[in-house]
Formats: C-alpha cells, sequence, structure tokens
C-alpha cells in the first residue's frame, strides 16, 4: 500500500519537473529575444511610423482631447450580438437533442435579447450620426 502512494508521488514530481523545465525555457528564450530586439535591430523613426494608422488619430495627441463615443458604442453592441451567436450555434446543432425546457429557455434569451435591440434601434444607438 505505502509502494502505491509513493509511485503515485513520484509520478507528479516528474510531471512538475517537466512544467517548470519549460516554463523556464519559454522565459529564457523570451529574454533572449529581447535582449537581441534591443541591441540588434536599429531604432528609426520615419514620417509614416509615427503617422496616424487605421484609427485616424495622430499618434501623439494631448491625452486629454475629446474623443468619439461612438467608436465604444459600436463594439459594445457587436460584442453583445457575438456573444448571443456564440450561445445560439451549439444550440442550433444540438436542437433535436434539446428538451422542452432548453428550448423555452432559449426562447427566453432570444426575447431579452430581441427587446435589448428594440430598446437600442428606438434610442437610435444604431445610427452613426445620432452618437
Amino acid at each position: 500500500m505505502f509502494l502505491s502512494k509513493d509511485i503515485f508521488f513520484w509520478e507528479f514530481v516528474v510531471f512538475f519537473w517537466i512544467f517548470f523545465f519549460s516554463l523556464g525555457l519559454s522565459l529564457l528564450l523570451c529574454g533572449v529575444n529581447l535582449i537581441f530586439s534591443l541591441f540588434l535591430l536599429p531604432n528609426r523613426n520615419f514620417e509614416q511610423k509615427l503617422s496616424g494608422y487605421e484609427c485616424g488619430f495622430d499618434s501623439f495627441k494631448d491625452d486629454c482631447s475629446t474623443f468619439d463615443v461612438q467608436f465604444y458604442v459600436f463594439s459594445i453592441l457587436f460584442m453583445l450580438f457575438d456573444v448571443e451567436l456564440i450561445y445560439l450555434f451549439p444550440f442550433s446543432v444540438l436542437l433535436p437533442s434539446v428538451s422542452l425546457s432548453g428550448f423555452w429557455t432559449v426562447e427566453i434569451f432570444m426575447l431579452i435579447i430581441g427587446l435589448g435591440f428594440v430598446f437600442e434601434y428606438s434610442k437610435e444607438a444604431l445610427n452613426w450620426q445620432s452618437v
């Protein structure tokens, strides 16, 4: 009986040694890459690198400048409906094997999401000019 517990313990010790060795090796390689990139790569700043990219804003502006909220509104709405689709996909795949209570739970979920969409539409949150 004592022998089986001892063997079980040593199996975990080997697992932890492998885990800590791979963790240390990955941290070492990350550090080596960071040091090589700091000392070997040239640091050149040119106009295209310092200009605004896809967002359309300058890179180095005053931090207290005004920012349009419409980007945040659209990103939050996208996340809301994206999460809805994540929950609906497995339901649609397993629809033949879902019980009646599971079906009505998803229908209530869809009703709540639909009411949220109607509320957003009535407040004109989806209109780009109104934000």
